[in-house]
Formats: C-alpha cells, sequence, structure tokens
C-alpha cells in the first residue's frame, strides 16, 4: 500500500504534499472542485434555451413562408405608404426591397439598413411570437412617380419574392387589399 502522503489518490506517486496539493489530477478531486463545476455545468444547461434563439435554432428546420398581407396598397399624394411583408421561420436570412422595373434596380433596403439616400425610404421591423417577423417598406411623403411594384425578397439560395404594387392617388382616400391567401414565392 502507498504511503499518503507518497501518493495523490490518482494513482500518482508524488514527494510531497505542497507537490500533491499542485497536481492537477489531485484537484480535480477536491469537493470543492465538483461543487464548482457541478454550478457551472448547470448554469450552461439552463442557459441552453436562451442560446439558442428562436430565430437561430429554427432557420435550418422549415424554409421562409410569407404570411398573407396586403399585395395592393393605395395611397394619396404627400401621404405615408407602408407596403407590407410578414414572413415565418426567416432565421438568420435577411429581408431585402427593391423597386420592380425602376431605372436601377438596386436594394432599398437589406434587413433593418437602408441603402439608399433619400430620407422617405424606411423600413419597420418588428417580431412576434411563432417565428414572425414583419419588415414594412415606409415611403414618406409619396409622389405620383413613387407608385409601382416593389418586391420584398428573402436572401436565400432559394427565391422567395413578394410583390406588393403601390398606387398613388390625387384623392384623400386610403385602401388597401385584402391579403392574398397562399405562399408568394418565385
Amino acid at each position: 500500500m502507498l504511503d499518503p502522503l507518497r501518493s495523490c489518490g490518482c494513482g500518482v506517486n508524488l514527494r510531497d504534499r505542497q507537490e500533491a496539493d499542485q497536481h492537477r489530477w489531485c484537484s480535480l478531486r477536491r469537493p470543492a472542485y465538483h461543487v464548482t463545476l457541478l454550478l457551472v455545468l448547470t448554469l450552461l444547461l439552463l442557459q441552453v434555451p436562451h442560446i439558442r434563439s428562436e430565430y437561430l435554432n429554427q432557420s435550418t428546420e422549415m424554409p421562409p413562408v410569407f404570411l398573407d398581407t396586403a399585395t395592393n396598397v393605395t395611397v394619396s399624394q404627400g401621404a405615408m405608404a407602408i407596403l407590407p411583408c410578414t414572413v415565418r421561420h426567416l432565421g438568420t436570412r435577411q429581408v431585402a426591397w427593391r423597386r420592380v422595373g425602376a431605372k436601377d434596380s438596386h436594394f432599398l433596403t437589406v434587413g433593418e439598413s437602408t441603402w439608399v439616400r433619400n430620407k422617405k425610404v424606411m423600413v419597420e421591423h418588428h417580431k412576434e411570437p411563432g417565428y414572425i417577423s414583419h419588415w414594412d417598406l415606409l415611403l414618406m411623403d409619396v409622389a405620383k412617380e413613387d407608385g409601382g411594384v416593389y418586391e420584398c425578397q428573402i436572401t436565400d439560395k432559394e427565391k422567395y419574392v413578394r410583390h406588393v404594387t403601390l398606387e398613388v392617388s390625387d384623392a384623400e382616400s386610403v385602401s388597401t387589399s385584402p391579403p392574398q391567401p397562399g405562399i408568394n414565392a418565385l
């Protein structure tokens, strides 16, 4: 049998108690270490749901889907137009808006960033439970020339787009078409 001063209990023979105290395998056998390790592991396990955010966790599980929103918006000249785009299961993808058929059909917004130097253009974003996120394009002080087709696009390998037509009227009336059923993806 080994002398207790010469063995740290992990099968390594050591010269004295000080060397045993410094031996890393011996320190693993101390109760304080086990309590600390158990506490750290418990805290990590409790944090797993927070680390795996609902928007990141589901991105590889489900493809994105456009939810039913208005596809035709009519506003009077000088008013603010809100072009809706609502997505379920966006995950880590981005939503981008562009105007279809414009001279330069570059993106107006990507994610929460505006990509044009036009203070009339911005995106409003908010989330809801159920992996739903709203990405509405806001056009301030609309003019007749702002009318046309706008595209809400999800950045992905697949092409997901939804078109919203904006009509600018002279009248003071504002209307929106009822949502179109189904997914509007190409």
